[in-house]
């Protein structure tokens, strides 16, 4: 079994907890990590900030890069940082676990087009333009009205110039429909599932997943609970019982739905570990043989390793190099 996840927080968490990557509290961790006993794993690691503010976003996004680079040096000898696809495919061959710096929510990028080839050069490979309210680039899924503003526009141009690839997890619908007008290299969902399957909003519309489909980029399927099952309007919600109902199942209805819509080339795992509520059963990367053994039985061998890893290093090799 090899793992390729496009989506965690982990990085964000253990340095506000003050954790090093090798522990047994988050989701994601290297001890997790060896415990899961896979032939080849790649992580990416968002540094995400909250902050819709520049100045405050920049400073934060600063600060968690610093400790993502001084796990990696504390860790050299288990988990190395990948600028390329050559770099997976080296770090994988010598036993290693791969890292890969993505960043989630580019107000991080502090207002400043000059910020996108900074942070390009230090390994981040993938950026999502919001999170979920609206910064200086965009409205984010839980503010529908805003599209992308003037400095969106220039930023998404310069991400396509720097081989900076553009991630439409928590981008409003109008937001994606503006980008779509000026896209023009992959792009990819990290961390989204398909709406048609479970309404929430962070969720993408069919319309959007055709076109990714189309630009041949990914959309790695998101364990969230929220994100899994639409909660049953007539059920009392206060109830922790009700939002853990989702689970392998309705995984898999999401990966079924995107077949449906001629995806089996974009799937890929979006975990959200250490940053969502995940079904118990897979609740850390040490847990996720369970996923690949429902996969296999649902949908088969080739297509389970193409969801897990397949369909993300195809990409990495296409755009990374």
């Amino acid at each position: 079994m090899k793992v390729f996840d496009l989506h965690c927080d982990t990085m964000t968490l253990i340095k506000n907890k003050a954790l090093n990557l090798d522990n047994d509290q988050t989701a994601v961790s290297l001890a997790k990590a060896a415990a899961a006993k896979t032939e080849a794993y790649v992580q990416c690691f968002a540094i995400f900030v909250k902050s819709d503010e520049s100045e405050e976003a920049e400073k934060e996004w600063a600060e968690h890069y610093e400790w993502f680079k001084n796990q990696m040096m504390m860790y050299v000898d288990r988990i190395e940082q990948a600028m390329t696809y050559d770099d997976i495919v080296r770090i994988t061959a010598e036993g290693k676990s791969v890292a890969v710096l993505t960043a989630e929510n580019s107000s991080s990028l502090g207002g400043r087009l000059e910020s996108i080839s900074e942070m390009r050069q230090k390994g981040c490979l993938i950026a999502s333009l919001t999170w979920n309210g609206r910064n200086a680039l965009a409205g984010g899924a839980h503010k529908q009205e805003y599209g992308l503003s003037g400095f969106g526009r220039e930023a998404v141009a310069e991400m396509e110039r720097c081989g900076m690839i553009v991630d439409v997890s928590h981008l409003s619908d109008r937001g994606i429909s503006d980008f779509l007008k000026i896209a023009h290299r992959p792009f990819v969902a990290t961390h989204s599932n398909a709406r048609k399957v479970c309404g929430n909003m962070r969720n993408l519309p069919d319309e959007y997943i055709k076109e990714i489909i189309k630009y041949r980029g990914l959309i790695g399927i998101n364990y969230y609970e929220q994100f899994l099952r639409s909660l049953d309007k007539t059920a009392d919600v206060t109830k922790k019982s009700v939002s853990i109902a989702a689970g392998l199942e309705d995984i898999a209805n999401h990966i079924e739905h995107i077949l449906m819509l001629g995806g089996e080339d974009v799937l890929a795992l979006g975990s959200d570990y250490d940053g969502a509520d995940i079904p118990d059963i897979i609740s850390g990367i040490d847990k996720i043989g369970v996923l690949y053994t429902y996969l296999v039985e649902r949908f088969g061998n080739t297509l389970t390793e193409k969801i897990f890893f397949d369909n993300a290093a195809n990409f990495f090799q296409k755009n990374f190099r």
